[in-house]
């Protein structure tokens, strides 16, 4: 009946079944009624729709008659099933949707109020879920494929784009590493201290995602690199590490800060040789209510004076060792092995033994890195695919430098309220940007009331001026200036710790009516204008050294970057 053609009883010629079918299902639509579906059936060699054809020519002969098919009224017309179908525009908001791990359900209920009711989509919950449910089953096991396949296009498309991976002895994907020419630059800038803090569960492949943050030049998380690995071991450790060097240039950072993960710290140690490995104090403080009896926990001042004393950032070692032991002697904790074990680490996580590493305390927890886990977990679900994670990551990588330009645009086109009329702080308020302004604000407003000069004294090209802290239970502070350098220091090593004057030394400074900060005292990583360091040159290799007065080299490496 096929090769000869079919005539239903509305006169039309068919050459194909599959244009009769699909001249039925249209009709059926315009008409208001739903078909049903064919069925096949196979005689021996030859595939034969009988039921189809017979349904097609029976229904259309009899469609008016009332004897097949039941006519839809206007009202249920939106229900039928060859009516709702998904276009283009829906398709695209899904997959958009699922970058910010809103799922097909939740993208229903907003395609339905943008289209003033649920008369006026052209689909139902049913289409959205198939679709996405689709988008998986295509995925299926091909998701180490795709994901490869794109990071070599990236590293292709993308001058500075890196990426590693490794497979298991079963040739799965175990590993990725990956950063681009952005994440790079921002290292290059402010990668001074990092965190480490994988979280796991990322994903129904359960493999451990692992951000490396820290921070930029407005105290904001910013990643420098991403990896997800299978397991939380050594070799995963060392491979990551590895990874983040080769991907950096080699350029270490000055520390390292992660929780007291055994794997974690021995790895560190193999791996990197000159940055400083730090334990996050928050992780070792919150245990003290386990290792401490809970009568003196409970009932003294303890927790109020051994928190005073590890937090207190302007203790020097020799300080912190008096205060320390005279705590345990008042609440007789000399026999509490875990106070004695960190007491024997206290070169690993006190703030005293970080003061003369330049940024030394810039970070001294992991909240950064626990902050960065909570963030992309916003875009993360237990049960994605590592394709939708992929996209979720990049969504929220564009979210966090959305943020940064926000910031930037805001420092660079408007100037911070000034509360005095020294020059020093109008000089401030150019160049840093506006979260380290007001920091470097309250040091200058501090001075004249919790400042004063206790005594003088000379040594050689020195002057030693000795300064009396109000704040700090009139504690005296060295402030050292040379005649000859121009160079001033002080005992509270904040500029060292954090890359600001303390207000000991602005004191001195302001009397001498300087109308800006001295260079040697200005941050690179606090200014505004931080980004404009160079990082790739047009050889795609890491710039160490560089003229800042060749203006042609940075002005080409800035727009390569």
């Amino acid at each position: 009946m096929v090769e000869n053609g079919f005539k239903p009883a509305l006169g039309l010629m068919f050459v194909k079944l599959e244009e009769t079918i699909e001249f039925y299902n249209l009709y059926a639509v315009a008409c208001g009624f739903i078909p049903r579906k064919y069925t096949q059936t196979r005689f021996r060699d030859r595939l034969i729709d009988k039921k189809s054809m017979e349904l097609i020519g029976y229904a259309i002969d009899t469609f008016y008659e009332g004897r097949n098919h039941r006519l839809c009224s206007l009202k249920e017309r939106e229900f039928q099933k060859n009516v709702r179908t998904l276009n283009l525009y829906m398709k695209q908001t899904i997959v958009n949707n699922c970058k910010l791990n809103i799922g097909a359900t939740k993208t229903f209920r907003i395609m339905t109020e943008q289209s003033n009711g649920y008369a006026n989509i052209d689909a139902s919950l049913t289409e959205f879920k198939n679709f996405k449910r689709n988008i998986k089953c295509y995925i299926g096991d091909k998701y180490a494929d795709m994901i490869l396949d794109y990071l070599k296009a990236l590293s292709e498309s993308q001058d500075g784009f890196y990426y590693a991976y490794q497979v298991d002895e079963d040739n799965c994907l175990a590993k990725i590493f990956c950063a681009d020419a952005q994440a790079r630059m921002n290292y290059s800038l402010f990668g001074d201290t990092i965190t480490f803090d994988p979280t796991y569960g990322t994903n129904k492949y359960h493999m451990a995602f692992t951000p490396f943050p820290g921070v930029d030049n407005h105290k904001k998380s910013v990643t420098f690199a991403a990896a997800l690995v299978d397991h939380e071991n050594d070799g995963s450790f060392i491979w990551m590490f590895m990874k983040f060097l080769d991907c950096m240039g080699n350029k270490e950072p000055q520390c390292i800060l992660t929780d007291q993960d055994p794997a974690i710290k021995l790895r560190v140690r193999y791996v990197f040789k000159k940055a400083r490995h730090r334990y996050c104090m928050w992780h070792i403080m919150k245990k003290l209510t386990d290792k401490v009896d809970s009568q003196i926990y409970k009932e003294t001042d303890f927790v109020e004076r051994i928190c005073g004393v590890v937090w207190d950032t302007d203790l020097e070692p020799i300080e912190f060792e008096e205060k320390w032991t005279q705590v345990i002697n008042d609440f007789e904790l000399n026999d509490n092995t875990w106070l004695t074990y960190m007491y024997g680490k206290r070169h690993k996580w006190i703030p005293a033994y970080f003061r003369d590493l330049p940024l030394g305390c810039l970070l001294k927890t992991t909240q950064r890195s626990e902050s960065q886990n909570s963030y992309f977990k916003r875009f993360e679900s237990i049960d994605g695919t590592l394709v939708e994670f992929w996209l979720r990551f990049q969504s929220a990588m564009e979210q966090q430098r959305y943020n940064h330009k926000f910031l930037d645009a805001a420092s660079d086109s408007t100037l911070p309220q000034v509360s005095s009329k020294t020059m020093i702080e109008k000089h401030a308020s150019k160049i840093y940007t506006h979260t380290v302004f007001y920091e470097f604000q309250e040091q200058v407003q501090m001075a004249p009331c919790s400042c004063d000069i206790r005594g003088f004294s000379e040594q050689g090209n020195m002057h030693i001026i000795n300064v009396e802290d109000a704040y700090r239970k009139h504690k005296i502070f060295q402030v050292a200036h040379n005649n000859e350098s121009k160079e001033t220091t002080c005992t509270c090593k904040m500029f060292e710790r954090k890359g600001i004057l303390c207000k000991h030394i602005i004191w001195i400074i302001s009397g001498k009516e300087l109308q800006s900060i001295p260079e040697q005292y200005i941050e690179t990583r606090w200014t505004k204008k931080s980004y404009r360091k160079p990082l790739y040159g047009l050889d795609e290799k890491l710039l160490q050294d560089y003229d800042p007065t060749d203006l042609r080299k940075l002005e080409l490496s800035r727009v390569w970057s």
